[in-house]
């Protein structure tokens, strides 16, 4: 049976009171009225299944929504004499099968400007669709809830209830206002914004939240001197946090000494410049994976210095270097025995980056293959530079090196050395450090840092000397039958050359040094933190 369709949209204006009250939010529905008859002109009768679907054009186009009305869901349309009434809307609303998501008609009319109804009956599609104008479109109002501005308002005596007295306004007039309020605007240009506070000793000057971008942003777009946030205090500078409480930075820490002290679940603190450097600091605890210190740089990754001994490091330089400094690299560790000492070794420095592999071995019949390590061949040259040194074990012995290789030398002997057992090291060039040159451009003074703190320490504890490398080669010469100088004057002349310090060669030397144990003996006890290198834990 083929039905034809005519319908109307009726509006139904209701009436509103001038009293002061708020408005009701209207429903989410449009009445709609058709009429329904045979493919004879006759006007049809009973329950109807319909289909109300919109769409953005008058054909194809965007399905936005669909409002389902049928007998399985106790909604089909009743139809009488051909006539019939039906809420859009009341219905099983859909989503379309358009972009975004739509479940209620006053968004429908909120994004689109144009909107057409087709209506199916049963298994029949009508066409045309009809073209909803301006009645549904009333639904809009509903918006006006989140409005955020009304372009054409001239006066507005009360706000949320409140007289115009309560608010904030732009004359250039000091204003003092009580309470809080909260500005909303998509785009807040201010040229300035002062706040004097004349508050309790915990009141706010300005308080300000974001609720998913920034609470407070400044930018300062100027030269030399243009600051985007200033602040002054006499316990903080500044005070920050996120809404978790988990994360915080303190500006100007007064009570500790800081200039910055922060502290973060990933990062203690972040830093960044226009060009793309950028560093972290954090302390990790319980997780893994988590950097101490992490910093990037376009010429530095990070750059370290004393202020009182002059010592100073960089790390991951452009000119190769990991870490780079005038001070010696060293490891500690406890002492073994002594529970108020540390044993600290100084990392070997030669002319080159070289890399070494060591073990034993012993000749059979006269000869010995040697397999070094299995990544050794990894990381040297294998065509440059490649050195073996061979030490005999238990008895004298004549041996040389035949052959050698980043994975493999062969040792051999003199006929009546068969089977002498050997110690060997081979040492070699890293690969791909070959051409970095020991002399550089001076990009900053590179003194031989102050070892002031180290000479407090030895002041208070002589016994401490007798571990330096100058006692123990000094005992090596007297043990030799060697006559030990006690002055070193071309070590010295060597020592101003590079500018040490504060400090000779000769024991004795350092002024700086003989301070520092002056104080440290007139408080009976350590070096002050702080004076030369940390003390030691």
């Amino acid at each position: 049976m083929r039905t034809t369709f005519f319908a109307a949209l009726r509006v139904t204006l209701l009436s509103f009171s001038l009293l002061p009250v708020y408005a009701a939010t209207p429903p989410p529905l449009v009445s709609y009225q058709g009429v329904l008859r045979d493919n004879n002109n006759n006007p049809l009768s009973g329950n109807f299944d319909m289909v109300f679907a919109f769409y953005d054009a008058a054909t194809a186009g965007i399905q936005i929504l669909t409002d389902t009305h049928s007998a399985s869901s106790a909604n089909a349309v009743a139809v009488s004499g051909g006539l019939f009434t039906v809420q859009l809307g009341s219905g099983t609303v859909a989503d379309g099968s358009g972009p975004g998501s739509y479940t209620s008609l006053d968004a429908v009319f909120r994004d689109y400007a144009s909107v057409w109804l087709e209506v199916r009956v049963g298994a029949e599609t009508l066409s045309p669709r009809t073209q909803l104008v301006s009645a549904p479109y009333a639904l809009n109002s509903t918006n006006a809830v989140n409005a955020v501005s009304a372009d054409t308002a001239v006066t507005a005596t009360e706000l949320d209830g409140q007289p115009a007295g309560n608010f904030v306004n732009l004359s250039s007039a000091v204003q003092v206002k009580y309470g809080s309020f909260e500005i909303f605007s998509t785009d807040p240009n201010y040229s300035a914004l002062t706040s004097l506070c004349r508050a309790p000793s915990n009141g706010y000057g300005l308080y300000t939240d974001g609720c998913s971008h920034y609470g407070v942003y400044s930018y300062a777009n100027g030269g030399t001197g243009s600051t985007g946030v200033y602040g002054a205090g006499e316990y903080l500078g500044g005070q920050f946090w996120d809404i978790p409480g988990a994360d915080y930075a303190f500006v100007g820490d007064a009570p500790d000494g800081a200039g910055i002290a922060a502290h973060g679940v990933v990062r203690g603190g972040y830093f960044s410049d226009n060009r793309g450097d950028y560093g972290d600091f954090a302390i990790v605890d319980g997780s893994t994976g988590g950097e101490g210190v992490w910093g990037h740089g376009v010429t530095l990754g990070g750059y370290f210095e004393n202020g009182v001994s002059g010592a100073w490091a960089y790390v991951s330089s452009s000119a190769g270097a990991t870490i780079s400094g005038p001070g010696a690299k060293n490891f500690v560790q406890n002492h073994p025995e002594q529970s108020d000492r540390i044993i600290e070794y100084s990392a070997l420095e030669g002319d080159e980056v070289g890399t070494y592999t060591r073990g034993s071995a012993k000749l059979v019949d006269g000869e010995a293959r040697v397999a070094l390590g299995e990544t050794y061949r990894w990381v040297t040259n294998p065509e440059l530079g490649l050195t073996v040194h061979l030490t005999p074990v238990g008895a004298s012995a004549h041996l040389y090196v035949a052959e050698k290789s980043t994975t493999e030398i062969v040792v051999k002997g003199d006929p009546g050395d068969p089977d002498v057992a050997f110690d060997y090291l081979v040492m070699g060039l890293r690969i791909g450090f070959e051409n970095e040159n020991v002399v550089r451009r001076k990009e900053r003074p590179a003194p031989v840092p102050s070892l002031a703190a180290l000479e407090a320490q030895q002041a208070e504890h002589p016994e401490l000397r007798s571990t330096t490398p100058r006692a123990r080669y000094e005992a090596i010469e007297r043990s030799s039958g060697r006559r030990v100088a006690g002055s070193y004057p071309a070590a010295d002349a060597l020592l101003a050359k590079i500018n040490a310090a504060d400090r000779g060669f000769t024991e004795g030397r350092s002024a700086e040094g003989a301070r520092i144990a002056g104080l440290a003996g007139a408080a009976g006890g350590a070096a002050p933190a702080g004076a030369g290198r940390p003390p030691d834990p």
